[in-house]
């Protein structure tokens, strides 16, 4: 009686929600449970199990996710749903599974009749703006956050660099990727595409390339794959 009346004031202090309970809420009251569960990812390819109810806005459980993590700004940060081959950010003061239902029926008008109507999403907490950044000052958030979401924006050839820069940061990204072994330096000239931004492949042969990063992977021997990840986004 006291869970419900709890959940009572909960919504009450939340405000009234526009769509009906999600498919999730159903199965969970149908099951006479209280508790839902979600897995939240991140772009580092970790993930965490966060508890949601049906009173939960996305500025709710922005905030949780920042204090699990011991993240020391929360600006910027935001929610998204993919669902199918689209990624969506939700607007923090949208009651999470009211946003996920509209979501979701906007899809399956969408599609055909005969198509699948059960769609499966997943949750994920990225950094959507990246403003006022200082590298170092929250080191969680430059290792979890900034280095894995602006890696591919760098690989595209959207941060300008010189050559030598470009074979500096290769050795980091290959210390990100396998740590202090150098067994892999072998495979350097066929992975490049992973560590070289794309426009730049063609301004030195590949084993040229594998040189440079190889030397710099020496001469910055003792730094760690975190460390590598802070000085690649810094550089």
């Amino acid at each position: 009686m006291a869970d419900e009346a709890f959940s009572l004031t909960k919504k009450d202090l939340s405000g009234a929600r526009r769509y009906p309970p999600h498919l999730v809420e159903v199965d969970v009251i149908q099951n006479k449970t209280t508790q839902i569960f979600y897995k939240v990812f991140f772009p580092d390819d970790s993930s965490q199990v966060f508890e949601i109810d049906s009173s939960t806005r996305s500025w709710d459980l922005c905030a949780t996710i920042v204090e699990r993590l011991g993240l020391k700004f929360k600006e910027g940060f935001s929610l998204f749903v993919q669902i199918g081959d689209k990624v969506i950010s939700v607007p923090g003061a949208d009651f999470f599974f009211d946003f996920v239902r509209h979501l979701t029926e906007w899809l399956k008008r969408a599609k055909s009749k005969d198509a699948n109507s059960n769609l499966s999403y997943k949750i994920f907490f990225m950094k959507k703006l990246f403003v006022n950044i200082t590298i170092g000052k929250d080191r969680k958030s430059d290792v979890i956050f900034h280095y894995h979401q602006e890696l591919p924006k760098y690989l595209r050839g959207y941060h300008k660099c010189t050559r030598d820069d470009a074979a500096l940061l290769g050795s980091y990204i290959y210390r990100v990727k396998f740590g202090d072994t150098r067994s892999h330096f072998g495979e350097i000239p066929q992975m490049l595409h992973e560590l070289i931004p794309h426009d730049m492949l063609r301004e030195f042969h590949p084993e040229d390339w594998k040189r440079a990063i190889v030397a710099n992977f020496s001469r910055h021997h003792a730094k760690s794959s975190e460390e590598a990840k802070i000085s690649s986004s810094s550089t």
